[in-house]
């Protein structure tokens, strides 16, 4: 073994889960608000031609400014709706008045502009069909559910969005959105939404073949068992989550920073330690330990190996494979090949 991690673990108090980014109560409560304050202030027969006001819900609302929309009905023949982001991270924060302010702008930009939104329909379909034809069969086919327009007082300025319904990292459907203000863009980002609905319905199918509806690999597992946190709760936290953060170790239970996430179908694993006598970070697969002057032909001669011959460290498990070692300054980053089990095998174990 070149590096020995002394750490012992000490006696936890907590754990200490961390609160979401956006209280989900909160937020809906501020979408809500503007809804019906817009609605009332938007004339009679500009809502006749939107219909309803609602929320545009979609995957993972709290990573892109583009996915917390409100939404009209389709407009007219075109089949396009009014859209207004109002980005979640924002949430507490943004003038209300004036975001009802715009929204009733826009909302009644598009009742104005009915007869011309064809156009747009027609361009961003066949784009977006186009887009995603290689996502659109399988066990479990990739679809467009909704094409929304933002107007701006600049026509080129406008932001173009199509809701699809595919397979979210945790393997269970949802809509995902490509939102940009050409359709140049809204295309490559629905390819790219596309090649990864393709890879998760592999993972998909493997998951059925092996009787599951998902998997954790082993980093993870350590990482919430030495939280002391019951892996039945955080499964359960992670059925509507995409990430689970917490703080554990030390005497005040904040020496360890820790959390699980889902990528492509698989429950993976963080955590950090800052310790000046340890230090390292995992996440995911990545490994981030101080190199100690390491000569670079050791080095290069990781590859290959068991974790367990590099570095010991409670939490991450031994059994890892090397993949690639690259130095950078007085760290190494170590790519590691981490062991999986479906979820319902993990599960049973403490229940």
């Amino acid at each position: 073994m070149y590096m020995q991690n002394d750490i012992v673990a000490a006696a936890t108090k907590g754990p200490h889960i961390t609160p979401s980014r956006v209280d989900p109560v909160e937020r809906r409560a501020e979408l809500e608000l503007v809804i019906a304050a817009a609605t009332l202030a938007i004339p009679k027969a500009t809502m006749k031609k939107l219909g309803k006001l609602s929320i545009a819900e979609a995957m993972d609302d709290d990573d892109h400014s583009y996915f917390g929309q409100i939404r009209s009905e389709p407009v007219g023949k075109s089949g396009i709706e009014f859209r207004y982001p109002m980005p979640a991270r924002n949430t507490g924060s943004r003038d209300l008045e004036d975001t009802i302010q715009n929204v009733v702008d826009g909302a009644t930009r598009v009742a104005q502009m009915a007869t011309q939104l064809k156009k747009y329909v027609e361009l961003m379909r066949e784009a977006a069909n186009e887009a995603i034809a290689p996502a659109s069969g399988g066990i479990s086919p990739m679809r467009i559910v909704a094409i929304g327009i933002t107007p701006s007082p600049v026509e080129d300025n406008v932001l173009m969005t199509v809701d699809v319904e595919m397979l979210g990292c945790n393997l269970k459907r949802g809509i995902d959105r490509a939102a940009e203000h050409s359709v140049e863009r809204v295309e490559k980002r629905l390819e790219k939404l596309a090649a990864m609905h393709a890879e998760r319905s592999k993972v998909l199918a493997q998951t059925m073949v092996a009787g599951g509806t998902g998997w954790i690999d082993d980093a993870a597992v350590r990482i919430i068992d030495a939280a002391g946190l019951p892996r039945a709760d955080i499964l359960a936290m992670m059925e509507d989550e995409r990430q689970v953060e917490f703080m554990f170790g030390g005497e005040e239970g904040y020496d360890l920073m820790g959390g699980v996430h889902w990528e492509d179908g698989t429950m993976r694993g963080y955590i950090e330690n800052r310790d000046r006598n340890g230090t390292y970070r995992l996440e995911a697969n990545q490994l981030l330990i101080p190199s100690k002057g390491l000569p670079s032909t050791i080095i290069a001669d990781l590859v290959g190996r068991r974790l367990r011959e590099v570095v010991d460290i409670d939490a991450i498990p031994p059994s890892a494979l090397i993949l690639a070692v690259e130095e950078s300054g007085e760290w190494l980053y170590i790519d590691l090949e981490i062991g999986r089990s479906l979820i319902e095998h993990v599960v049973p174990a403490i229940d």
